[in-house]
């Protein structure tokens, strides 16, 4: 019975517990939506049909489609031997997507990395050479805190915000600057 229902307190480790339940239960539904998704694709006779079954399942699951793309991919990309319920859907797609731009057999990276424990960012950030720099500042035109993670040695940062909003409303002029990194 879910704790909510319950009408006792529930313990801090029966909270725990139950979490980690749901937690599981929802990776494996990210699983079976990218094994579903992916068995329709593969049965479809050509690029419309596919582009349609991704466009459906996005309203369906109402997310974009370019979600679903990356639920079949991943799954396509790691067979259920390979798929671990306490690793989070979230590494397997970052394992999928920096395999890839590193031209590397993804189960031999997957290993690695969950033999590194290494999270979600941690696997972006491999093969990487650039260093990132990180300027956090309030824009002093509009008040928005930014935090910008950039690969620029140096350069000033505008805020994006004001810059979208100078344009639509075709005002000509300086973009505020947030700061500079370098």
């Amino acid at each position: 019975m879910a704790l909510s229902a319950q009408s006792e307190r529930p313990t801090l480790e029966a909270w725990q517990q139950e979490l980690a339940t749901l937690a599981t239960a929802e990776r494996a539904c990210r699983w079976s939506l990218g094994d579903t998704i992916l068995s329709a694709i593969r049965a479809a006779a050509n690029k419309k049909a596919r582009t349609g079954i991704f466009k459906a399942a996005a309203s369906i699951l109402h997310c974009s489609h370019q979600t679903t793309r990356v639920m079949a991919t991943v799954a396509a990309t790691f067979p259920t031997a390979h798929r671990h319920a306490d690793v989070p859907f979230s590494v397997y797609r970052a394992v999928a997507q920096v395999s890839a731009r590193l031209q590397r057999d993804p189960l031999v990276m997957l290993d690695e990395v969950l033999a590194g424990d290494l999270g979600v960012l941690a696997v972006l950030r491999l093969g990487e050479t650039s260093p990132r720099y990180t300027l956090k500042a309030d824009c002093p035109e509009c008040g928005i805190h930014w935090s910008v993670t950039s690969t620029f040695k140096t350069g000033e940062i505008p805020c994006g915000y004001c810059i979208a909003r100078m344009k639509a409303d075709k005002v000509v002029g300086e973009w505020p600057v947030l700061g500079s990194v370098g």
